[in-house]
């Protein structure tokens, strides 16, 4: 089996570029398991298994895709989510569906949408990547779009620590500022509260300290505790406080936290997942 794994690619829009890691992930995943696998922005190669990422951008981006194309939802099912509508509940609804999180699946059930498969976010040696300078000079660094839940948290940091806020810059500029940062802090968009294992697993793959938000899904926060920084949302600028005050508490969560993400194997993921595929 040929594999393509694409990333819906509107023209200008940099935010696609948020699911490179992931992409990344499933395409050397699947060519450790013995695949032909190629990233691509094209939705419908002949003679490729098409894995779409990004799919939530296709209502606004008519990308044509394979009949038997594989979404992977990596969004968290939020009825308040400008992405969530009529027409991505159509698409999902015509298609093979995976989905990164186990908390999605009943969302998605309550719009008469199901989950083939749940691919939990893994890891993939080649990911880890990011050099991280001597004397960092960040010392808490908050990458994402900003709303008022975030911005409130981050202005309290401000108050006595360096803080450096990112959106719209991914890849290497990004990874360049990851590694001059002694921190990154992790904080929910949503009031659902899904854990960013998206986000979470890049940095802990990369030997990053963090600092994280509680969420709902508790078995998630419980596998990861002693790799992330956990704290309520009105307690995460003391937090943030304390471990800028702590280099070796910061050096244990980043050797945990490594350890943790590197014994989620993507390949047995998806060794299992594509399984699936011929069902």
């Amino acid at each position: 089996m040929k594999f393509a794994v694409t990333i819906v690619s509107p023209l200008n829009y940099v935010h696609a570029a948020a699911f490179t890691e992931i992409a990344e992930t499933v395409h050397f995943a699947l060519k450790s398991l013995g695949y032909d696998s190629v990233l691509t922005t094209e939705g419908n190669i002949p003679g490729r298994q098409h894995v779409i990422l990004g799919s939530n951008l296709l209502p606004h981006y008519p990308l044509p895709i394979a009949p038997d194309a594989i979404l992977y939802n990596l969004e968290q099912v939020d009825r308040d989510s400008n992405w969530f509508s009529p027409a991505l509940i159509k698409i999902f609804k015509s298609h093979r569906l995976w989905d990164y999180s186990e908390k999605n699946v009943s969302a998605f059930k309550e719009y008469g949408v199901n989950i083939d498969h749940v691919v939990p976010v893994g890891y993939v040696k080649e990911l880890t990547r990011i050099r991280f300078v001597k004397n960092p000079d960040i010392d808490v660094l908050f990458f994402g779009i900003m709303n008022p839940r975030r911005k409130s948290i981050i202005d309290q940091m401000s108050l006595n620590l360096k803080v450096g806020v990112i959106n719209g810059t991914y890849g290497k500029r990004r990874d360049a500022l990851i590694g001059r940062s002694k921190l990154i802090i992790n904080i929910h968009y949503y009031e659902v509260k899904v854990l960013e294992m998206v986000r979470l697993s890049y940095l802990l793959a990369n030997h990053c300290a963090v600092l994280s938000e509680r969420s709902s899904e508790h078995d998630l926060d419980d596998l990861l505790e002693e790799g992330v920084a956990f704290s309520d949302y009105k307690d995460l600028a003391n937090r943030a406080r304390e471990l800028i005050d702590s280099p070796d508490e910061r050096a244990k969560l980043s050797k945990r936290g490594f350890e943790i993400i590197s014994a989620r194997s993507a390949i047995e993921y998806l060794r299992e997942a594509v399984k699936t595929i011929s069902n």
